[in-house]
């Protein structure tokens, strides 16, 4: 996922030089959120930040897979049948398989029953912990299945095949902070950044955007900036498999899983950073490269016009056409593992 760290240095070396930036930061979805928004009125930023903040909590309410009377978690109970859902969870829904459908099915929030199976089956900060906690009824392994949900738009409703589960972690986080960002735009220029899915409003005073770094992935115990852009009305968003791993019988197991496998993917890729209009955009083809691995994701990038960086195994630093535009590299990326690595800009 991306970096808060990065994001958090960046923007407070620009808070001497702007002083009505306003700051937020709590953690929800099982990670930390930051909001960040321009405004002399310290009243409307306090207020608008307990709104933005209020929305991320009542969408987890809806939305998340580890709680056991969210809305996802009633319709996955109910496989095998038409089940009437909120207009939230539907625009969510509709959202997520339009992305399916424009990845090749790379993303697929169809994937839960593999995640569970790979030992994802508890919020990520407890899978490193002793707390005993209930495991989730064992269900078949059901891959590349996101094409079979049906949808009754006259009746807003959704029927999941028996035994085909959803997981809307991701796509659900980046469509909340897009909602956020609407939200705080309107009191002023406003940045979301949601653990892994940021999101801009407009441009702050005298800049060209929120200041973001993308930093190295999370493979040593130093990060460093491997370059810089300036985000305004756009999303950015970083997947990887660098951070969200465990253990499960000695073997080390992520959270990015191959649809047609249905088990953690094998790639050559560590992360995968994408810059698009919305925030969901941004979170699925993030997903999707690191599925697709570097070859096929950088055609199928490249072919779609998205500005991507993309960082290999053997930690080589990829960048689309379309994100060259956006990124000042004014050196080649030093990481702490080896001297000397290959910048390729496609």
């Amino acid at each position: 996922m991306s970096h808060l760290s990065s994001i958090k240095a960046l923007t407070m070396s620009y808070l001497a030089h702007n002083p009505n930036w306003r700051s937020h930061l709590f953690r929800a979805m099982g990670t930390e959120m930051a909001f960040w928004l321009e405004t002399a009125d310290i009243t409307a930023a306090k207020n608008a930040f307990a709104e933005a903040e209020a929305l991320f909590r009542h969408h987890e309410q809806v939305l998340s897979r580890f709680q056991a009377q969210s809305e996802l978690s009633r319709l996955n109970r109910r496989t095998g049948r038409w089940t009437a859902v909120s207009s939230l969870f539907w625009d969510i829904l509709v959202q997520a398989l339009a992305m399916s459908e424009q990845t090749g099915g790379r993303f697929d929030p169809t994937i839960l029953n593999g995640l569970e199976q790979a030992g994802y089956a508890r919020s990520f900060e407890l899978l490193s912990t002793s707390v005993p906690i209930p495991e989730a009824p064992s269900y078949p392994v059901m891959a590349g299945n996101w094409g079979d949900v049906l949808l009754d738009h006259a009746s807003q409703s959704v029927y999941l095949p028996v035994g085909l589960r959803l997981d809307l972690g991701g796509i659900a986080k980046g469509y909340t902070a897009q909602q956020a960002v609407t939200l705080l735009g309107q009191v002023g220029p406003c940045l979301v950044d949601a653990g892994g899915d940021i999101c801009a409003g407009a441009a702050p005073s005298d800049t060209a955007g929120w200041p973001v770094a993308v930093t190295s992935p999370r493979t040593s115990t130093k990060q460093i900036d491997l370059f810089t852009l300036f985000l305004a009305n756009a999303s950015l968003a970083t997947s990887g498999i660098d951070h969200r791993r465990w253990q499960q019988n000695g073997r080390s197991q992520h959270h990015i899983l191959d649809p047609a496998a249905g088990q953690p993917v094998a790639t050559d890729l560590l992360t995968a950073t994408v810059w698009a209009e919305t925030a969901v955009e941004a979170e699925a083809w993030a997903t999707a490269s690191i599925i697709y691995g570097a070859a096929s994701g950088t055609a199928a990038l490249i072919r779609q016009g998205i500005p991507a960086a993309l960082i290999t195994q053997n930690q080589d630093l990829l960048i689309t056409p379309a994100m060259a535009r956006f990124v000042g590299l004014v050196a080649a990326p030093s990481f702490p593992q080896r001297k000397a690595k290959n910048v390729v800009v496609l």
